[in-house]
């Protein structure tokens, strides 16, 4: 089983390459026809000394390593197993792989030297003699504007930053045991942060270029894992600004089996890499249930053990369980479909969608469906969604009988009358309730207001201006306005999560006085206590939760209405790759929201703005010349344009309050950047990935734990509704290990 690796620089010496450039003639001058010189000249005679500047040596390497590997396989038809490449050598890598011809990778190549090259104010040092962690400790106490930029072997790293920073940080490092501390000879900050500027002028190039499915897996030296086939611009192009993690691609490679490692190219820096890596290495096979094989080998009847059997039964599903929506049709039409014929209960996500959009996915969803499936449609509270009331006119149109409510801190009148449109009394004057209501609750006092009936005023004014009948009104005062309601932890700037854990039984408690001291049905409590794994799945049941919310563990799955790359964003993310923004709706109360952070600067422009609104009054206070950088990189128009944008979907009280206050006018900035930020998510524009606005929180991070290493560990894998099944039949699973043990 044999891996071919390819060099990056460092590697390049004069003379290199000098058996090949005659045999493969026509190549070479493809080549010099690019870039404009004479390739074979630079490689062995260096008269001008240019072979070491970084947009001369990175065409002429991947030159060398194309041709010593295009040599090899005329002397060697092994069969190989891998491709991998340090830095620059991933493109080779590529060009081996099939992904892209020959012509195309020195096109590439070039203009990545190039703008590499023009990287000012930083610099680059190895250390010798430490391993990452301590590294990372020296940076983080002394606060140097320093990152890892390479893991070339556990004992050798090499860091990146600003050039003072490299210089300053030498004393220290060589204090806490550094053998030697290197500083390169480059210009720039590579492999870091610094590089984002000339990785987003890159992203505009490689843009225009079209690329293969590899014939052979190939390793990312970002993600130490293989290429995902809708994601090759994407992993180009995070290169430039990430580290190269070769010590976790060799790593990789061993835990696949692989032991025969040849290295294509000038020199053995590679090799000697490998064997320091090889020797503090211990693989480790774990077994876990991991096929949907082993899953379906469990009966129908351990599906539905877990929760509150009424949820199953008032919904028709077989289990407590529920697709939480997320909105612009993210939870689309098809997952409701694949749901509801697994008799799962999922909720379409209608807002941010316009009208016309969701009464065509209604008309969809009914027709494949029939009457008799369940499903239900998902809408959100708050100033920026302010058309519940059109929505909910088309639930009614479209016999739509279940609704979920998300941000709602009050009672508005089209939720009532959404829920008196369902009540029917019998003969025997029994009323029955026919529409039903799932609320989300994120305090004590968001679950009061659900627990109980709409209030009087409401109903009366209502009465009165002809909305509602009184005989539905005197109804109304006797049923709680939700029929189910679940929990859900409030993220802050300084608490990411309120937790859960404690709001549920509160809950729990509050539904249990209530129901023991009124007639009023009972209301089921369920949890979205970040679900996302069979761990906190089972927990959520044990603290007494009748049914069991996802979200965010959805958007990875086949039927997510997410372009494919961010589905392939999302699934191979963790923990580490989530950050924080406000919620626009939230600026007040101080709420956040978890997003991807994987090589992206949605968060930090996202900040950004929010800071300004925080610490101006008005648009025109802040600087002109950061409020030109602000209109030409993050809104890609001018403060005015974006305003008229948001007069054709905004709400005229809202727009009525920007005209008066300009702290309001801000906080639109700030909305229309996350709203065209998510569009981006949506449609997939691979130019601007770096701004995707993804919902991405420790639900998400838990459940790509939970997968990896099995079928579903890519989200080509994952159904929604095997997900679900699978979620819940290892939570059941996971419940019983735990009571045997505390029995034993």
């Amino acid at each position: 089983m044999a891996t071919y690796v390819f060099p990056g620089q460092g590697a390049q010496f004069k003379g290199m390459g000098s058996e090949l450039f005659r045999e493969f003639k026509d190549m070479v001058r493809e080549a010099n026809a690019i870039v404009g010189y004479d390739i074979e000249e630079l490689c062995m005679f260096d008269k001008h000394n240019l072979l070491s500047k970084t947009e001369y040596t990175q065409p002429a390497l991947f030159v060398v390593n194309a041709l010593s590997y295009l040599k090899n396989r005329q002397e060697n038809n092994e069969k190989i197993d891998y491709f991998a490449g340090h830095s620059l050598g991933e493109y080779n890598a590529l060009f081996a792989a099939d992904v892209f011809d020959f012509e195309t990778g020195v096109k590439l190549v070039e203009k990545r030297g190039q703008l590499m090259s023009m990287a000012r104010g930083g610099g680059m040092s190895a250390v010798i003699g430490l391993d990452q962690n301590t590294i990372e400790q020296i940076i983080s106490i002394n606060k140097f504007n320093l990152e890892i930029a390479n893991c070339n072997s556990p004992s050798q790293i090499v860091v990146s930053g600003l050039k003072e920073d490299v210089t300053a940080a030498r004393e220290y490092f060589l204090e806490e045991g550094a053998k030697h501390y290197v500083i390169l000879n480059v210009s720039g900050a590579f492999h870091s942060r610094h590089m984002q500027e000339y990785s987003r002028m890159f992203a505009d190039y490689v843009g225009q270029f079209s690329f293969n499915k590899p014939s052979v897996p190939v390793i990312s030296n970002v993600h130490a894992e293989p290429y995902s086939d809708h994601l090759i611009h994407q992993f180009l192009i995070e290169q430039m600004t990430n580290r190269v993690n070769w010590t976790g691609s060799i790593r990789y490679l061993l835990e696949q089996g692989q032991t025969e490692f040849v290295e294509v190219g000038p020199g053995q820096v590679l090799t000697k890499l490998i064997d320091a890596i090889q020797q503090t290495t211990t693989i480790e096979v774990t077994k876990s249930i991991s096929t949907q094989k082993e899953v379906s080998e469990y009966t129908q009847t351990t599906l539905n053990k877990l929760g509150e059997s009424s949820f199953q039964q008032v919904y028709d599903v077989k289990l407590s369980y529920m697709v939480s929506f997320l909105p612009k049709g993210i939870t689309s039409a098809e997952m409701i479909i694949k749901l509801a014929r697994s008799n799962i209960l999922g909720f379409y996500g209608a807002s941010g969608l316009p009208l016309d959009r969701i009464e065509q996915d209604l008309t969809y969803i009914n027709k494949e469906l029939g009457k008799l499936q369940p499903f239900g449609v998902g809408i959100l509270g708050g100033a920026y969604n302010s058309n519940d009331q059109e929505i909910l006119k088309l639930l009614l149109k479209h016999k739509v009988a279940n609704l979920e409510i998300q941000g709602y801190k009050n009672i508005t009148p089209a939720l009532v009358q959404f829920r008196a449109e369902g009540l029917v009394r019998d003969d025997h004057g029994i009323v029955s309730i026919n529409h039903r209501i799932i609320a989300q609750a994120k305090s004590i006092e968001d679950a009061e207001i659900f627990l109980s009936p709409a209030p009087a005023y409401l109903l009366e004014d209502m009465v009165l201006k002809g909305l509602l009948s009184q005989e539905k009104a005197e109804w109304l005062m006797n049923i709680p306005m939700v029929d189910d309601l679940y929990v859900e932890s409030t993220i802050t700037e300084t608490n990411r999560m309120l937790d859960s854990a404690v709001l549920l039984p509160a809950v729990i408690k509050m539904r249990d006085l209530r129901t023991r001291s009124t007639s009023w049905p009972r209301t089921r409590i369920g949890s979205a206590m970040q679900i996302g794994s069979p761990e906190t799945t089972g927990l959520s049941f044990f603290l007494g939760a009748d049914f069991v919310v996802t979200r965010s563990i959805n958007q990875a799955t086949v039927e997510a209405g997410l372009s494919n790359m961010a589905k392939s964003m999302l699934d191979r993310a963790r923990d580490k790759n989530s950050a924080i923004v406000p919620k626009v709706d939230c600026f007040e109360s101080g709420e956040y929201t978890m997003v991807l952070h994987d090589n992206m600067y949605f968060a930090e422009r996202a900040d950004l703005l929010y800071r300004l609104f925080y610490n101006n009054d008005s648009w025109y206070e802040i600087d002109e010349e950061e409020r030109n950088r602000i209109q030409e990189l993050y809104l890609g128009q001018t403060f005015e344009q974006v305003q008229d944008n948001l007069s054709a979907i905004l709400p005229k009280s809202i727009l009525k309050r920007a005209e008066r206050n300009g702290k309001v006018a801000m906080a639109h900035i700030y909305y229309w950047y996350l709203e065209q930020a998510q569009d981006l998510a949506i449609t997939g524009d691979m130019r601007h990935s770096g701004e995707y606005h993804i919902c991405f929180d420790q639900a998400a991070a838990a459940c790509n734990n939970w997968l990896s290493g099995t079928e579903m560990e890519t989200w080509e894998n994952r159904r929604v509704d095997k997900l679900a099944e699978k979620l819940m039949l290892e939570a059941e699973m996971y419940l019983n290990e735990r009571l045997s043990e505390l029995k034993s």
